[in-house]
């Protein structure tokens, strides 16, 4: 039970290698035989190992796996372990849209919800957040926004305040996509405000995304400090796929700032292993950025270079069923071109 108490909060700390040692642990210590659990308190374990398993699989881009895994758990969690449930379920949508089966989870969000109807505990919550991930992804912005708002007034009225967090880092990457400045820039502000109740790599995308509107708002001074404070942040948890994703965003925006050297100077000492996985939502991914900086030097080996590895990524977001992320790979396709 602690071994699955610790691997939750690698998975809040994002820590996914540790993860999958935990998992390892708590299996080999379930089947020993000196163990004395009763039939119930083994099968409750189990069913955390699958989960967990199934969480692992979606974060390092095992979408059919991970499906497989969550589908066959999430009826055996018992209905008053309310966190833990929403937490597969979650988990479960983002790897049917991962896997190309995104009307099954439409499908069985739309029942849970009907399941659950009148109830608003961090279940109902996890189901709206399912839906919106899918939404987002998957291009759909207008029932994305339905279902965020729906999610946040929840956490709202009942202070979850960890999922009201991921609520307003969500709502904001939205209007950044439309464009809508002023808008996604209060949300991502309430994010950054709360970025210690959230997943940190979602915390920490915040803080990108923050860093980019104030950017795309011309107001670089602004871009800056929230660039500082992402690189006084990412470091504290001591996870280095963290780190890098914070140092990619300083890159990027160095560019945008007309920094070619510097952003060049990350490129050259980046260590590309730590930006492995799927690309899910996530609005900053050095393996983008080291295809920009590619473009932005310009020159015939720089954009063959960009043009190759930005067709292994497309196929990537292709593969798995990331329209969202295709989008953002075609565009950089045609600056490229």
């Amino acid at each position: 039970g602690l071994l699955m108490a610790r691997a939750l909060v690698c998975l809040l700390l994002f820590d996914l290698q540790t993860i999958s040692a935990l998992v390892q642990a708590a299996e080999a210590r379930l089947q020993a035989p000196s163990l004395r659990l009763s039939p119930d308190e083994t099968s409750l374990i189990d069913v955390e190992i699958s989960v967990f398993r199934g969480v692992f699989d979606c974060l390092t881009g095992q979408g059919g796996r991970s499906f497989d895994h969550l589908q066959r758990a999430l009826p055996q969690i018992p209905r008053e372990h309310t966190y833990f449930r929403g937490l597969a379920v979650l988990y479960f949508f983002l790897a049917a849209q991962m896997s190309g089966q995104q009307d099954i989870a439409l499908q069985t969000a739309a029942s849970m919800l009907q399941d659950e109807a009148g109830l608003e505990d961090t279940f109902s919550v996890r189901v709206w957040s399912g839906q919106l991930l899918i939404y987002l992804i998957s291009g759909q912005l207008s029932n994305f926004f339905l279902a965020a708002k729906r999610a946040v007034a929840i956490c709202t009225q009942h202070n979850y305040v960890n999922l009201l967090a991921t609520g307003h880092y969500l709502l904001g990457y939205g209007h950044y996509l439309l464009n809508e400045l002023d808008v996604a820039a209060s949300h991502l502000a309430h994010a950054a405000e709360l970025r210690y109740n959230e997943h940190r790599r979602a915390a920490v995308d915040a803080l990108a995304l923050l860093a980019l509107t104030h950017q795309a708002r011309q107001q670089p001074a602004q871009a800056n400090k929230t660039v500082e404070l992402l690189l006084e942040f990412a470091p504290e948890h001591q996870n280095p796929a963290i780190v890098a994703v914070a140092r990619s965003c300083q890159a990027r925006v160095a560019l945008l700032q007309g920094d070619l050297e510097a952003a060049t100077r990350w490129s050259q000492s980046v260590d590309m292993t730590l930006a492995g996985g799927p690309m899910l939502h996530w609005a900053e991914l050095p393996r983008l950025t080291a295809c920009r900086v590619l473009i932005a030097q310009g020159s015939a080996a720089a954009l063959q270079e960009a043009v190759e590895k930005l067709e292994t990524h497309l196929k990537t977001a292709e593969d798995q069923h990331n329209t969202l992320q295709s989008i953002e790979i075609l565009t950089l396709q045609s600056l490229a071109y």
